[in-house]
């Protein structure tokens, strides 16, 4: 589990990927702006990018942020 420095939440990504040496974060409907600040939280005090995904499966593209900055990054997706 990961704190913040202020103790003020506890967060634990649904599955890190050891191939691809990221994190990963499912939601159904989507980030909150807290749930977005507490992924980029994790990827700041791993060095490591979190992907984010939500919603229903499909051809699209996905967001990683790589915790040094607030921006997340698209790539390309496609579901089998």
């Amino acid at each position: 589990m990961f704190t913040s420095k202020e103790g003020r939440f506890g967060y634990i990504p649904d599955f890190f990927l050891p191939e691809l040496d990221m994190w990963a974060e499912v939601k159904p409907l989507g980030f909150t702006s807290t749930e977005l600040r507490k992924a980029r939280a994790v990827a700041c005090h791993t060095a490591q990018c979190i992907l984010l995904l939500s919603g229903q499966p499909e051809d699209t593209y996905w967001n990683v942020n790589d915790g040094e900055t607030e921006d997340y990054f698209a790539f390309e997706s496609y579901s089998l």
